[in-house]
């Protein structure tokens, strides 16, 4: 299990956040943006008991140490973009 988050994983949500601005994204645009930007090992990809791969579990935990830090602004439920 992840102890603590990789700062690997806030990067590579602030590229795909970048590549898609000024527009808003989606959270499930994000899961899907991530193997852009950073290599999914086998135990990302393991399903967790909610039946999803771990690493969105990971992705939601870094969003919300990105949206505490004032990187990323919450439009709506599950839509995303960069703060000025």
């Amino acid at each position: 299990m992840y102890e603590e988050l990789d700062p690997a994983w806030d990067e590579a949500i602030l590229h795909v956040l970048r590549e898609y601005h000024p527009n808003a994204v989606s959270l499930q645009t994000i899961y899907s943006e991530m193997k852009k930007y950073r290599k999914l090992r086998e135990e990302d990809l393991e399903l967790t008991r909610w039946g999803e791969p771990r690493y969105q579990h990971v992705v939601r935990a870094a969003l919300h140490n990105l949206l505490e830090g004032g990187y990323v602004k919450r439009i709506c439920r599950g839509m995303y973009t960069l703060t000025k």
